[in-house]
C-alpha cells in the first residue's frame, strides 16, 4: 500500500521531469537546483580535497570512528556534490558517522574510466589518511551504485584491503541495457528510463566495451568483495540490474542483502525529507553499516551465548511435559524491566497476558505469538521479549496464551489466535493500529492467522512481523542440513518431532499449518528477521520470494552470524536489541503510514 505522500512525490517527478533533449550544462543545474533538499538535522558540512578530487565531509552531531565514502549517482553525466549532499548527510545520520563525497570526473568531457580511476583514487586517499580499512564503508547511488562495486573490484585486483561493507542503492549495474524492467516497469519508473540512459550511457563509454567489469559490475569477478546491501524500488526500471548483480555476489560467495521495496522509485531515499518510506531505507542501511564495523563484538557476544544454549539443553527430556518444565525454569526473572505493567486476562476466551512499558499509546496494540513448535512456552516465557516490543513500539502487547500440542493439535493454535485478535476488534482498537507478530512456530501463526482472518472478510491489521518463522512443516528446507552445526537452538529431529505433535497425521503442506504452501495474495506488508545461522534461515528466504510472487509487500532483514530467535536474548545480545529497535521502528512507520493515508 502506497502512502500519500509517496503518490504526491511519483506524481510530482512526473509532471516535472526534465526534457531529453536538455542541453547537459542546463542538466546539470537542474538536477542541483531540484536536490537542494534539507540536510539531516545536526549534519554539518566541510570542504576538502582527497588529492585532486573535490569532495565534502557530512559530519552528524555524534559521529562514531567510522567513515564512509560515497559515490553519487546521475549517469556518470549529472550529478555533483550540491545535487546529492542531502541524501550524504541523511546516510551520515542514519549510520551515525561522517561521510565523504567524492566529486568525480564526468562525461562527456571524462568519459570511461575517469569515474572508476578517481573513485579508486579517493578510496586511496582515505587508506593513506590512517583510516583502517575495518572502520570505511563505501557506499552509491545509482551510477555511483555500481561504480562502488568496480571499485571494489579493482581495489581487490590492486591488493588494497577491503572496506567492512558496501552499500548500493538501486545500482546502475550493466551498460548493455538490456534487462527487462527497463520495459517492464517503463511505465512505473518517473526518474530514469531507457531515452535518457541511452545518451548516458553513450557519453560515458564512447567506444569501450559495454561489458567491462569496472562499467557494468555484473559481468565482473565479485569474489573477495565485502558484505553488501543492494536496496531498490519494485517499480524501478533498473530492478533487474539490482537483482543481477545480488545474484552475482551471491554466486561469487559474497554476503549479499538484496532489499526490494514495495513501490517504490529510483534512489527515494534522496527524498527523506518529505518520504518516510526513505527514512525507514536509510535506518536499515545504518543498522547494516554500524553491524558490518563491529563483526568482532557481535562473535564474542553470540559465541559464549551458543555454548550455554548448548550446555543447558533444554529441549534434553523424554516427555513434552519435561521440556516445559525446564523452559519455565529457565526464566530470568531479572531480565524482566521493574516498570512493566503485566496484567492476565481473557481475549474471547483465550487466556492472556497484557504487557504494557511506561508511556504507550493504548490505542495501539501489538499481538504477539510466541514460539515453541506448537508444544512448548507461554507468555511468561515471553514476558521479557513481550515488554522490550512494547517499549520499542511504545504499544501495548497482547500475549494470548494458545493451546498446545500434542493436547490441542492443528488448528487450535489457528483458532486461539483469531479469538485473540477478534477481541482487539471489540475492544474497538482500529485495525490500522494493530501489528500481529511472532517467532519461529509464532511466526508462522502469525501468517497462518493473517490467512484465516483474509479468508473470513475480517479487516486486517497494519503488519505482520515474523521472527525466524517456522511456515514449512514438511521440514525440507536445505538450511536444516546446512545450518545444522551452527544452530544452537534447533535441530531438524525436534522440529519434525514437534510438526508430529501438531499435526497428528494431517497433511503437512495444509495452507494454515505450513503458510508457504498457501495463496498469499491481499496480506498486510510484513518485516522478516531471520539470522544466516539458523535450520530456518532458508524458509524464511523461500517463504519472502513466495510472499513477494504474490504482491505482498515485504522487508526481509537477514542478520549474519544470528541463531534461532536472538531476539530473545537481547540482555546478553546487542544484536537482539538493535532487532527489537527494528521491530519498534516498523510497526512505527506502519502505523505512520496509515495515519497519512487517512488523512
Amino acid at each position: 500500500m502506497a502512502s500519500s505522500e509517496l503518490d504526491a512525490l511519483i506524481e510530482f517527478l512526473r509532471a516535472n521531469r526534465l526534457p531529453d533533449d536538455m542541453p547537459i550544462d542546463e542538466l546539470r543545474g537542474a538536477m542541483s537546483a531540484r536536490r537542494q533538499a534539507p540536510l539531516a538535522a545536526g549534519v554539518t558540512v566541510e570542504t576538502l580535497s582527497m588529492g585532486s578530487i573535490a569532495a565534502e565531509r557530512l559530519v552528524p552531531a555524534s559521529a562514531s570512528d567510522n567513515t564512509i565514502l560515497h559515490l553519487h549517482g546521475g549517469g556518470y553525466v549529472l550529478g555533483s556534490l550540491a545535487s546529492h549532499r542531502s541524501l550524504g548527510s541523511h546516510i551520515a545520520a542514519a549510520a551515525g558517522t561522517a561521510v565523504y563525497m567524492a566529486d568525480y570526473r564526468l562525461a562527456p568531457e571524462h568519459p570511461f574510466p575517469a569515474a572508476h580511476e578517481d573513485a579508486l583514487a579517493a578510496y586511496r586517499w582515505l587508506l593513506d589518511q590512517g583510516f583502517a580499512p575495518e572502520n570505511i564503508a563505501v557506499s552509491g547511488d545509482s551510477a555511483g551504485g555500481g561504480l562502488v562495486v568496480a571499485l571494489l573490484m579493482a581495489a581487490r585486483d590492486e591488493g588494497l584491503p577491503m572496506p567492512a561493507s558496501c552499500l548500493s542503492i538501486s545500482p546502475w549495474a550493466d551498460m548493455t541495457l538490456a534487462v527487462k524492467s527497463l520495459d517492464t516497469n517503463a511505465a512505473n519508473d518517473p526518474t530514469v528510463y531507457r531515452a535518457r540512459l541511452v545518451p548516458m550511457r553513450d557519453a560515458y563509454m564512447r567506444d569501450h566495451d559495454l561489458k567491462a567489469p569496472h562499467a557494468s559490475p555484473v559481468f565482473g569477478d565479485l569474489s573477495g568483495l565485502p558484505p553488501m546491501l543492494i536496496q531498490v524500488g519494485s517499480i524501478e526500471t533498473l530492478l533487474d540490474d539490482a537483482v543481477a548483480l545480488h545474484e552475482c555476489a551471491r554466486a561469487a560467495g559474497v554476503k549479499s542483502t538484496l532489499e526490494v521495496s514495495e513501490g517504490m522509485v529510483h534512489v527515494w531515499h534522496s527524498y527523506a525529507d518529505r518520504l518516510f518510506e526513505a527514512r525507514q531505507a536509510l535506518d536499515r542501511a545504518g543498522a547494516f553499516l554500524n553491524y558490518h564495523w563491529r563483526p568482532a563484538q557481535v562473535r564474542a557476544e553470540i559465541g559464549p551465548l551458543c555454548d550455554q544454549i548448548q550446555a543447558d539443553n533444554l529441549f534434553d527430556a523424554d516427555t513434552i511435559e519435561e521440556i516445559r518444565r525446564n523452559v519455565e525454569n529457565a526464566v530470568v526473572e531479572s531480565w524482566m524491566p521493574s516498570d512493566l505493567r503485566v496484567e492476565t486476562i481473557s481475549m474471547g476466551g483465550v487466556g492472556a497476558e497484557y504487557l504494557a512499558a511506561p508511556e504507550v499509546d493504548a490505542g495501539a496494540a501489538v499481538l504477539y505469538l510466541h514460539g515453541g513448535g506448537y508444544t512448548v512456552n507461554s507468555p511468561r516465557t515471553y514476558r521479557h521479549l513481550g515488554a522490550a516490543i512494547s517499549a520499542a513500539a511504545k504499544a501495548p502487547v497482547y500475549m494470548p496464551d494458545y493451546r498446545l500440542a500434542p493436547e490441542h493439535p492443528f488448528p487450535a493454535a489457528v483458532e486461539d489466535a483469531t479469538a485473540a485478535y477478534r477481541h482487539l476488534l471489540g475492544q474497538g482498537i482500529n485495525p490500522a493500529r494493530i501489528g500481529v507478530g511472532g517467532d519461529s512456530a509464532g511466526g508462522g501463526l502469525t501468517i497462518a492467522l493473517l490467512l484465516a482472518l483474509r479468508d473470513e472478510g475480517l479487516p486486517m491489521p497494519a503488519t505482520g512481523i515474523c521472527l525466524s518463522p517456522w511456515v514449512d512443516l514438511t521440514c525440507t528446507a536445505a538450511s536444516y542440513g546446512t545450518k545444522l552445526d551452527v544452530d544452537p537452538m534447533v535441530r531438524a529431529e525436534g522440529l519434525q518431532a514437534m510438526a508430529d505433535h501438531y499435526l497428528q497425521g494431517q497433511d503437512p503442506r495444509l495452507p494454515l499449518a505450513s503458510p508457504i504452501f498457501a495463496d498469499l495474495k491481499g496480506l498486510p506488508p510484513l518485516l522478516i528477521q531471520v539470522g544466516t545461522a539458523e535450520v530456518l534461515f532458508d524458509e524464511a528466504i523461500n517463504f519472502d520470494r513466495a510472499a513477494r510472487a504474490a504482491g505482498v509487500e515485504t522487508t526481509l532483514e537477514v542478520w549474519d552470524d544470528m541463531i534461532r530467535v536472538w531476539q530473545l536474548f537481547y540482555p546478553l545480545l546487542s544484536e537482539g536489541r538493535r532487532a527489537i529497535a527494528r521491530i519498534g521502528e516498523h510497526l512505527n512507520d506502519i502505523w505512520q503510514r496509515h495515519r497519512v493515508a487517512a488523512e
